[in-house]
C-alpha cells in the first residue's frame, strides 16, 4: 500500500513501510493537518467575597441592559 505524502510543495508516493522514516524529516501525510503546538502557561485567578456588617441585605443589585445595534427603517 502507497500513502501520498508531502513537504513544501512537492509531492511523493511512499510505502506504509518507510512511511515513519519521511515523517521523521519532516514530511507529512496528504490531509494531515500539522500538530498545533502546546501553549505553555498557566492562567490562574483568585478572588476573595467581602461581607460588612453594615452590608443592606434587602439590596438588589439594579437591573440593566447592553445597548443593541439600530438597524434602522427596514
Amino acid at each position: 500500500m502507497r500513502i501520498q505524502i508531502e513537504k513544501n510543495t512537492e509531492t511523493k508516493w511512499v510505502k506504509q513501510k518507510d512511511l515513519q522514516r519521511f515523517l521523521d524529516k519532516g514530511w507529512q501525510k496528504m490531509g494531515d493537518q500539522p500538530n498545533p503546538k502546546k501553549l505553555d502557561y498557566k492562567l490562574e485567578v483568585q478572588a476573595e467575597v467581602v461581607a460588612d456588617e453594615d452590608d443592606d441585605p434587602d439590596f438588589e443589585a439594579p437591573l440593566f441592559s447592553l445597548p443593541t445595534e439600530d438597524k434602522g427603517d427596514e
